[in-house]
């Protein structure tokens, strides 16, 4: 149950030898997740989907993945990438695109493998109500973000072309029925209410501007999480204790009451949706006044706050944030929510 409050209360050669010319990836910045803990933490589902990027682009998309992995100029690329992918054996010596294919195969029929990063994502997932595809697309995200191969991979896919051919392209890397994608991240569809996953239409901007999460989601899954609760507490503010009482309210008593009444009611028969509205000039103590109402009503008191470490919070990734933890407190028993300075989001929320 929200409490909102008011203030004034985000050089290769082709299958035939010939020699192949290419435009250099681009060499995205940020990817900090070192080599070796690629594999721990998002297991081989990142193979999986490479190769179903690959199926798109061919082998001209795998050489220029191939060079990238090398680094340097020169040799037989393919190699490097067969190992990489975990091509081995007798496929090595298939064509390209028949190796690929074959890899594909394997790894969609052996069990799903993604790592820390997915089971932390699952456990969310059950929180915030959402399927396996809507799991994978925020996988597909975050993972592009740590694993700069998978990132090369799919970024002509999703980046250079209008929205619904994004989507279709999507659908492909998930390995659903075309229009999934589309049906999946509709404003008013369960994952962009999660707050989890949001799309903007920038075409040509980074993948991050294509398809936003919400801050510190990202640094929040890269340990095993254990528990729901273990969930809220990474991704979850709670708000610091305040320092008055209900007798410092008295001026407002009745006031009080009601609010007792309404919110109660509301947590005793967990209804949600029931909202209420805190205004007044800076510094009366609408913070205050929010944290001594969970106290007597024995609730947690979760924020979003309009601030942080001396940094203004944007709009829109509060209203994610603010979606992200709705979803996640349901499993925390007796919860508000403190929105502050609410009236900055009314432009962008469909609430």
């Amino acid at each position: 149950m929200p409490c909102r409050t008011f203030r004034p209360l985000s050089a290769p050669h082709n299958a035939q030898g010939e020699t192949m010319r290419h435009r250099p990836l681009p060499s995205p910045e940020g990817f900090g997740l070192a080599k070796e803990l690629l594999s721990h933490v998002c297991g081989s589902l990142p193979q999986l989907i490479i190769c179903r990027a690959l199926k798109v682009s061919g082998l001209a998309g795998g050489i220029e993945l191939a060079d990238r992995l090398l680094a340097s100029e020169g040799g037989d690329p393919v190699p490097a990438l067969h190992a990489y992918l975990g091509i081995s054996g007798h496929h090595r010596e298939k064509p390209f695109e028949e190796a690929i294919e074959l890899r594909c195969n394997e790894l969609t029929s052996a069990p799903l493998d993604g790592g820390i990063l997915l089971k932390n994502l699952q456990l969310i997932g059950q929180e915030a109500g959402l399927d396996e595809t809507e799991t994978l697309l925020v996988f597909i995200r975050i993972a592009a973000r740590l694993d700069g191969m998978l990132h090369a991979a799919i970024r002509p896919l999703l980046l250079d072309c209008i929205d619904p051919v994004m989507k279709l392209n999507l659908d492909v890397l998930l390995g659903v029925e075309p229009c999934t994608s589309e049906r999946l991240l509709q404003p008013a569809a369960p994952l962009a209410q999660s707050g989890l996953l949001v799309t903007r239409r920038n075409i040509g901007s980074p993948l991050e501007a294509r398809l936003e999460i919400p801050q510190g989601l990202m640094a929040g899954l890269l340990q095993p999480l254990a528990s729901p609760a273990e969930v809220i507490s990474r991704l979850v503010t709670r708000a610091p204790r305040g320092g008055l009482g209900i007798a410092d309210f008295t001026h407002i008593a009745s006031d009080i009451r009601m609010l007792q009444l309404l919110l109660g009611d509301a947590l005793d028969s967990r209804r949600v949706g029931v909202n209420i509205l805190l205004h007044g000039s800076p510094g009366v103590g609408k913070t205050e006044l929010a944290d001594v109402l969970a106290r007597e009503l024995d609730a947690s008191l979760f924020t979003i706050p309009a601030y942080a470490d001396g940094q203004v919070h944007e709009p829109l990734e509060r209203l994610r944030e603010y979606r992200l933890a709705q979803g996640l407190v349901r499993s925390a028993g007796r919860s508000l929510i403190l929105l502050d300075e609410v009236e900055d989001l009314f432009p962008y929320a469909l609430w």
